[in-house]
């Protein structure tokens, strides 16, 4: 027998490691669902041999003093397969499954044991019990992992520009003898500035303003929106303003680039329109652009916004106002005319601000729920900005941008940032200018590599550095893509640029082994540059196995549940300390206080700061201490159980209300929950939808809600919520 901290695992005689109890989850609140669409506890067993074992005649239990209370019926796992049973108490076995056990599974400890036939000792068991479960958190055994390379800096590969549409090359079959020999970083510089993916433009396009007009028009009459709104919000030009002024430009500027263009607007006719109401009923907002003030400036001359909701410009000579019906801010503007400089203007749930080339000048506070609303248009250069026509702007504009949000501090900094072209000579060891450079703008590569045993691996880890896109296969199946157009065609372009400082960086994929076979396997990628005339190009490639060694010797707690799947080391696995968290009332009417309470565990150090975190719709964030002192709402002081009370407005029928809770505890370690593991593929927040009364159905409701909806409908996508039958999916990605 071998005793580690309150449980034991026993290895008997010829069944030693066959069948063990992988994994369990003893408190599931928003995890696996059985057929019956309830979240119920589930037990994994996992075959750990290198043979098929049949599960006829084992069983669980909950009771060492019953152990063929529940009996397997009879299955076949292969090796290294997984096997999931619903601890239910509904005691089911249908052929094909899903299995019930007769028993549920105690959050509080208790014995959990599997019994081999024939036996009356555990072959695996938590004995005398497993600790206190926490809720969706489940726990049992990690494997240990090795990783070693498949395709390193100094593999061989061969690739070649291609001239023709076969695809035959990516099969592992394929002869690539006449191909040129080449290691897998390849690409070229031409150390020419690439303007396409550096500085000011790249920026904005990347912070997703709904509306942007660069300016660079030389005739016509609108000005092309680059913002996620696309030809929705293409401005509209008024009067006869100069369309080829020259804009800030490098030395000075060197985040723009060389022949950049602004507008000029002559303070008389002059202006720009864009879509109507834009603005209206805002909660946050971001205004920002370039200005070249001539002369004196009208009263109240508009340098961009709505009349009546959002408007802002000099309300005299020399004074910046950033007005709307919830409050206003000034700023003594100490330029001299003539120069160029960067203003921005930003609205969030608590102040307004100004920003002056990138710096934080002038704030105050306001008293609304939102800044306003009214059917004028948007403008730029006044004929409807402080007033609902006329106080035209004199000088030159460019570069502007509108987002419906509030930027940060740290995001309108990064709108300045130096250009973020960079130098890939160092990183290339296959020079294809010649090759690719004003000819071409794909390249084909094959990477082969011996795999003697597939089985011993369960994943490969793709890394790649690309400008600008890719598609990679694995013996002939596509394994991953990006910036790659759907037809992979071989005269193609990347869909998008991707920015040099980006590009440098490693993405990563983790990739089916599966596909492996015994032997020679080939890694075959096409690359993609933006164009054939692009100044640069870079491809490099990384290819890892992985393999599970062995099973650690002691259970612990996973913040990440894996059932059906082997459990595999992740950052952070520490015991949590925040348990049951949860609202009342559970759908609470507008206006209606929110209690939120969280349970910690009292034998573990209590933390020196518990807050909440709440957000209404995709409003900026607010927090609020919790309590456990008796007062403030908190029911019982000192119990564990921490309480925030989050006000509503009156007006916030079907309004999204989300939270998380988060503390730090004696020594400095820090709990959230939701844990929030991963950015990109995991719940930032709990919550709730307000009820709304106006929605009067016996049918099933599901409210989508969507932080940019105009992005939806964009490869890019967007973050939504989604709220259905008292339960929120936050965080989804959303793409159509």
């Amino acid at each position: 027998m071998m005793a580690f901290l309150g449980w034991s695992l026993i290895l008997t005689g010829t069944l030693q490691g066959q069948l063990i109890i992988n994994e369990f989850l003893a408190s599931n609140r928003r995890g696996l669902i059985d057929e019956d669409r309830q979240r119920v506890d589930w037990i994994e067993i996992a075959n750990t041999s290198t043979q098929p074992v049949s599960t006829e005649g084992w069983s669980l239990t909950d009771d060492p003093e019953k152990p063929k209370k529940w009996i397997l019926p009879s299955r076949v796992l292969r090796a290294g397969e997984h096997l999931v049973i619903f601890a239910s108490g509904k005691n089911r076995q249908p052929q094909g499954g899903p299995w019930h056990t007769n028993f549920k599974l105690a959050a509080q400890g208790e014995y959990l044991g599997l019994y081999a036939p024939h036996t009356e000792e555990a072959i695996s068991d938590f004995s005398p019990s497993y600790p206190p479960q926490f809720s969706d958190i489940s726990y049992g055994f990690v494997w240990r992992e090795e990783s070693f390379s498949l395709i390193d800096p100094n593999t061989e590969g061969r690739l070649k520009v291609p001239d023709n549409a076969d695809m035959d090359w990516i099969q592992s079959d394929f002869n690539d003898g006449a191909w040129t020999t080449s290691l897998p970083s390849m690409g070229y510089d031409t150390g020419t500035k690439d303007e396409q993916v550096a500085g000011h433009a790249l920026q904005l396009k990347a912070s997703q303003p709904e509306l942007y007009w660069a300016f660079e028009e030389t005739q016509g009459t609108l000005a092309a929106n680059q913002g996620s709104l696309g030809s929705a919000a293409q401005g509209l030009y008024q009067g006869q303003p100069r369309l080829t002024q020259e804009g800030p430009r490098p030395p000075a500027f060197p985040i723009l680039h060389d022949d950049n263009l602004a507008t000029g607007f002559d303070g008389r006719n002059d202006a720009v329109e864009g879509p109507e109401r834009l603005l209206s009923g805002s909660r946050a907002f971001t205004m920002a652009g370039w200005i070249r003030p001539e002369g004196t400036q009208s009263s109240r001359t508009g340098l961009w916004g709505q009349n009546d909701a959002i408007e802002f410009g000099f309300i005299q000579q020399g004074t910046l106002q950033l007005w709307s019906p919830a409050g206003s801010l000034n700023w003594a503007y100490p330029h001299p005319s003539g120069q160029w400089h960067h203003i921005a203007a930003v609205g969030n749930d608590r102040e307004l601000i100004l920003y002056a080339d990138g710096q934080r000048v002038a704030s105050s506070g306001h008293n609304g729920d939102h800044f306003g609303r009214s059917n004028f248009p948007f403008r730029v250069g006044g004929n409807g900005i402080f007033d609902a026509t006329g106080n035209h702007f004199k000088g030159s504009i460019d570069e502007v941008a509108l987002w419906k949000r509030a930027l940060s501090d740290e995001e309108i900094q990064k709108l300045l940032e130096e250009s973020l072209a960079k130098d890939y000579t160092a990183l290339i060891q296959t020079d294809l200018k010649d090759s690719m450079y004003q000819h071409q703008s794909t390249v084909d590569t094959r990477f082969t590599f011996e795999v003697s045993d597939p089985n011993r691996l369960h994943q490969l880890d793709l890394k790649l550095r690309i400008d600008d896109g890719f598609v990679a296969w694995i013996n002939g199946t596509e394994v991953a893509t990006w910036n790659a157009p759907e037809n992979m065609d071989w005269k193609g372009h990347a869909t998008d640029e991707h920015p040099d400082q980006e590009a440098m960086e490693w993405r990563s994929y983790s990739l089916d082994a599966s596909l492996l076979h015994k032997g020679w396997n080939v890694l075959a990628v096409r690359g993609f540059n933006l164009d054939a005339h692009d100044p640069d190009f870079l491809l490099t490639l990384q290819l890892d196995g992985v393999s599970s060694i062995d099973r650690g010797s002691e259970p612990m707690f996973m913040r990440s549940p894996s059932p059906g799947e082997k459990n595999h080391p992740t950052p952070d696995q520490s015991l949590p300390l925040l348990t049951d968290v949860s609202h009342q009332p559970t759908q609470p009417m507008a206006g209606d206080p929110i209690h939120v309470t969280a349970r910690l565990d009292a034998s573990l150090p209590q933390p020196d700061s518990l807050y909440l975190r709440y957000r209404f719709m995709f409003e900026a964030e607010k927090e609020i201490p919790m309590r456990d002192d008796g007062l403030g709402g908190d029911d019982t002081a000192e119990d564990g159980v921490w309480t925030a009370i989050i006000p509503t407005s009156i007006n916030s029928a079907g309004w999204m209300l989300r939270y998380a809770v988060q503390g730090v505890d004696a020594d400095g370690n820090t709990m959230r929950w939701p844990l929030f593991p991963n950015p990109r593929d995991s719940a930032a927040y709990l919550g709730l939808v307000i009820h709304d009364p106006s929605i009067q159905t016996k049918l099933p409701v599901v409210h989508l809600f969507m932080e940019n909806p105009s992005m939806a409908d964009t490869d890019l996508g967007t973050r939504a919520s989604l709220f259905h039958d008292g339960e929120l999916y936050d965080n989804i990605h959303i793409s159509v």
